[in-house]
């Protein structure tokens, strides 16, 4: 069984998710295609490849259910522009700031943004194109 080694950068913006590649002794940065995207580089070099990234964004489109859209689907949807307190963005300040920003209510369930962070973190663990078995080790 193959022993798959990720790390994970969770940042304020996006996220990334690279794997160590044992034959070429390098990380590789994943591409989840449901979620990520290519992000633009604003560099004169107009030939490098963007870094694939999953935009950390989260809209909670059931609070009751759990239900929620993550990353690139969230602008494909449109949700970065609707005008309630469905989407999180920015969720990663809050999580260590403290004191904490108090909770949203959102279908009648208070949604902070701790749980706004499990939930993401969780649904990009589900993207992964490994099972759980096949994971060693997840550095985040």
């Amino acid at each position: 069984m193959p022993s798959i080694k990720l790390a994970m950068d969770f940042g304020t913006t996006n996220t990334v998710i690279a794997r160590w590649n044992p034959k070429l002794s390098a990380p590789e940065v994943l591409m989840l295609p449901e979620i990520g995207a290519s992000l633009p580089i604003n560099s004169a070099d107009h030939a490098a490849t963007p870094p694939p990234a999953v935009p950390s964004l989260l809209y909670v489109n059931n609070a009751v259910t759990g239900a929620v859209t993550i990353g690139h689907q969230v602008r494909v949807s449109g949700f970065d522009n609707q005008k309630n307190n469905r989407l999180f963005r920015n969720f990663k300040r809050g999580i260590v700031s403290s004191p904490a920003p108090e909770p949203r209510i959102i279908d009648g369930v208070a949604w902070a943004d701790a749980d706004a962070g499990r939930s993401f973190i969780a649904r990009i663990i589900d993207a992964l194109p490994y099972s759980l078995a096949e994971i060693d080790q997840l550095v985040l």
